[in-house]
């Protein structure tokens, strides 16, 4: 079965199964707020809804609500909407909490991380349902959150153009990342504020931001620097800003950037510094581009657009030279019109249990980010390579039901069961494991101390592997 997807308009929340010709709206609901964001948790069992109302709101697949964050009776709930609607009709909600323009799950889906208006990112139980901590740091609103592969950091970005790093576990600043010229903590001009961000589900160290000023710009969370900037613009063209960025889940080096100006860019991550070569091409979706996601398996995009249609795409189809990009486009879905621009799409996580043990795997092996691949004729990664079992061939269809999946052997998504690894391979990843939980102790004595960094102290610490001193 094909992962759904989610959009919202206003407040209202929809859900799509999509098929080769058109998508079916399966599911909606109508909240009492505006929502700013949504996002599938990694099991597919809850969409949390960013409100206006300052609380995340976790709504089922079928649209059935599930629950608030922070919760509160009907009663109160019920209370606290009436106190602040003004004699006029509209809703003050300035006296209940900021808005949420950006959330995102850990790992286990337990922990939900939210931010917006205020300069600080909320952590919340879920299980207890309650607050667990705040992680401040901004000098101004924050617009965007992501949990790196593994939960090791939770990074967040806003208007000032810094990416924070953030610790878990302690709740301190691990690091900061800033582009020469960026602004500073005290609000000087500079480059423009981030408006999302998006971890590699391939590299566990590489994150990807979308500025306002048009460029996309890939950090190297492990040594905290800058590693390239990817300018969305042509020569010729006027500043437009990036309103999203996400990495594909099938190629390692494409991600797929909305534009304001209306244009979904392809981009390689790995192209050479200073080149020309980053951009593999773009296509019109007929109005502003607002938000973006990828299909699980690499092989179809859907666009959200101001106008409140969702563009379906197969990236594949996409070249670089525009007048031909129109085949790329599968079907048009007018999910929102009257309401509304379309604020936010996001397709359900994959349901291959390879594909999530492979990401686990990854976020447990401490190893740099990688730069090097394969390259065709052209110095590109192809999408839907030859050899990736989950590749779709051009032209078939996107959103075809595998008619042998439930013929086929059920595996585990554990990264770490034994059945298929040899005693060298599990070794060697309990050693891993054994490193980052040496990792976070150092991290947590530090914090304490307040002084050093955790990677400079866990290097002190290890042992050589000649075994000298």
């Amino acid at each position: 079965m094909s992962e759904l997807l989610a959009t919202v308009s206003g407040a209202e929340v929809k859900v799509w199964r999509p098929d080769a010709q058109h998508a079916d709206n399966i599911a909606a609901a109508a909240l009492r707020c505006d929502v700013h964001c949504i996002q599938w948790s990694p099991t597919n069992g809850a969409l949390a809804c960013g409100g206006a109302d300052g609380r995340a709101h976790l709504l089922k697949p079928s649209g059935e609500l599930l629950g608030r964050i922070p919760d509160a009776s009907p009663e109160a709930s019920a209370d606290l909407y009436a106190r602040d609607t003004l004699s006029s009709g509209a809703t003050s909600l300035s006296s209940v909490a900021p808005p949420i323009r950006a959330l995102a799950f850990s790992k286990g889906s337990r922990y939900l991380a939210s931010a917006g208006a205020a300069a600080e990112v909320t952590i919340w139980d879920l299980k207890r349902k309650s607050k667990l901590k705040s992680l401040v740091g901004h000098a101004d609103a924050v617009a965007a959150v992501a949990y790196s592969p593994g939960d090791q950091h939770l990074a967040s970005a806003g208007r000032e153009g810094r990416v924070i790093l953030h610790s878990p576990v302690s709740g301190l600043v691990v690091g900061e990342m800033q582009a020469p010229g960026a602004a500073t903590p005290s609000g000087v001009s500079g480059v423009a504020g981030i408006s999302a961000l998006h971890y590699s589900p391939h590299r566990r160290q590489m994150l990807a931001s979308a500025s306002a000023d048009g460029a996309v710009r890939i950090w190297d969370t492990g040594v905290r620097r800058l590693a390239s900037t990817l300018s969305t613009l042509s020569t010729d063209a006027a500043p437009s800003a990036v309103n999203d960025a996400r990495f594909s889940p099938a190629a390692p080096n494409v991600l797929a950037a909305a534009c304001a100006d209306g244009r979904l860019v392809l981009m390689d991550a790995d192209a050479p510094a200073g080149s020309n070569r980053h951009a593999l091409g773009s296509i019109a979706v007929g109005a502003g581009a607002t938000s973006v996601a990828w299909r699980g398996d690499g092989n179809a995009l859907a666009v959200g657009a101001s106008d409140g249609r969702v563009v379906w795409l197969d990236p594949r189809m996409i070249g670089k030279s525009s007048g031909d990009n129109s085949r790329s486009v599968v079907f048009v879905t007018a999910a929102h019109v009257g309401s509304g621009g379309v604020t936010s799409v996001r397709w359900q996580h994959a349901a291959d249990g390879s594909a999530a043990a492979s990401t686990a795997a990854e976020a447990t092996t401490p190893t740099p980010m990688k730069t090097t691949r394969p390259h065709d004729s052209n110095g590109l990664t192809p999408l839907g390579a030859p050899g990736d079992s989950r590749a779709t061939p051009p032209g078939g269809p996107l959103f075809a039901v595998d008619a042998n999946a439930a013929e086929r052997p059920e595996r585990s998504g554990s990264a770490l069961d034994g059945s298929a690894l040899d005693a060298k391979e599990r070794a060697a990843r309990r050693a891993a494991e054994l490193e980052e939980e040496a990792r976070k102790r150092v991290e947590r004595l530090l914090s304490a101390r307040g002084t050093g960094t955790p990677e400079a102290a866990a290097a002190a610490a290890r042992p050589t592997r000649g075994g000298a001193p």
